[in-house]
């Protein structure tokens, strides 16, 4: 009993981590560099260059909801300009898992199951 009450609170302690880690969008502030961003935030988790910007993608875990892709911006002198959570891309992947599930299908018997007193079962 112990050892699943310390499995227990070792599980949250290392989800801990990651629980809120979309509040660290609150340290961030128009300017940073991309160095700053980094040491709040850690290594994106990809990038890509686009319309004179480099764009870090995040995936921030909100209680509750699960993980939400957030994009920040930087211009071409490496200094944060904007960023954003586009919940209509958590939406459609939330769609997209759902729709990869198997579908149940709901098979109705009817009949009546009768147990006779020498344990045997009959099926009408």
């Amino acid at each position: 009993m112990k050892k699943a009450f310390f499995l227990i609170v070792f599980a949250f302690v290392l989800s801990g981590c990651s629980i809120n880690s979309i509040n660290k969008t609150t340290y961030l502030m128009p300017g940073m560099t991309s160095s700053e961003v980094r040491s709040i935030m850690g290594d994106p988790d990809s990038s890509e260059f686009s319309d004179g910007y480099t764009i870090w993608k995040y995936s921030l875990q909100k209680p509750w909801v699960g993980f939400i892709p957030h994009y920040l911006a930087f211009n071409k002198n490496n200094e944060l300009v904007s960023w954003k959570a586009n919940v209509n891309e958590y939406y459609q992947n939330q769609s997209l898992w759902l729709d990869s599930l198997p579908k149940q299908h709901n098979i109705n018997v009817n009949g009546n199951v009768n147990h006779n007193v020498n344990g045997t079962l009959t099926i009408q």
